[in-house]
């Protein structure tokens, strides 16, 4: 039982009551296979069998130990990430994690898979991005969860750097980040926003730049509509653009 207390503690408020009684399943299973192996292991050593140690075996789940996704009791990102860490904690391939999501997806979401090409819906980080997307959960959101998470007192050090760890992969997933220099204009446009007065990092925002590069042009601009606001001269941003005021 303190396995099962100690991942409900790093799952944490997430877990509704069906996950919850399932996770305790699970936990009881695991158990219960390990202690069938060390029956097995202890005949073998009374017979005359091998005698050296041998690791716990990982107990393999069958698709139905998975919850289902049910968007009228939780969000699809509480889902997700008990999904992973489901995937994670009993070891499943990674090439096998789509083929069990979309099992369990259900209503909209399973909309949304069906409609994903092939093969972008046989990868995971794809269908994890499309269905965040789709829900409105936004690389922002996951930033600024990253950046504000804080250690609970019931978190063990590694129960935090566990929760820092997946939301910082779900800001990189949901932002469609696959290489280093995509990694590095994310860290590069996140700390140049951080800079900007909140009138030009707003109309920068709406431009979608790809590059810090990008972002600065537009910033650059944004300055220039201002000033030439101020000396009553034509300005060169479209006439629908906000006038920005000082940064």
């Amino acid at each position: 039982m303190d396995r099962y207390r100690s991942r409900l503690e790093t799952l944490g408020a997430d877990l509704t009551g069906a996950e919850r009684l399932k996770l305790l399943e699970l936990t009881i299973q695991e158990s219960q296979g390990r202690a069938s192996h060390h029956s097995s292991h202890s005949a073998q050593v009374h017979h005359g069998g091998p005698g050296r140690e041998a690791h716990n075996p990982v107990v393999r789940l069958t698709h139905a130990a998975f919850p289902t996704f049910d968007e009228r009791k939780e969000n699809i990102d509480a889902f997700l990430r008990t999904f992973e860490i489901m995937c994670e904690d009993y070891e499943v391939p990674r090439t096998e994690w789509t083929k069990i999501l979309v099992g369990k997806l259900t209503g909209k979401a399973n909309d949304v898979y069906r409609e994903m090409p092939y093969p972008q819906r046989t990868d995971y980080e794809e269908v994890n991005w499309v269905l965040l997307n789709n829900y409105a959960i936004s690389p922002e959101s996951y930033r600024h969860s990253f950046r504000t998470l804080n250690k609970v007192s019931s978190d063990t050090y590694w129960d935090f750097g566990n929760r820092l760890r997946r939301t910082f992969d779900q800001w990189v997933t949901t932002s469609q980040v696959k290489t280093f220099e995509e990694l590095r204009q994310l860290c590069l446009q996140e700390q140049f926003f951080e800079k900007c007065s909140p009138e030009v990092r707003g109309w920068v925002w709406d431009r979608s730049p790809k590059t810090m590069e990008e972002a600065a042009k537009f910033a650059d601009k944004c300055i220039e509509g201002q000033i030439q606001a101020r000396r009553g001269r034509p300005s060169s941003l479209p006439p629908t653009a906000p006038v920005c005021s000082g940064d």
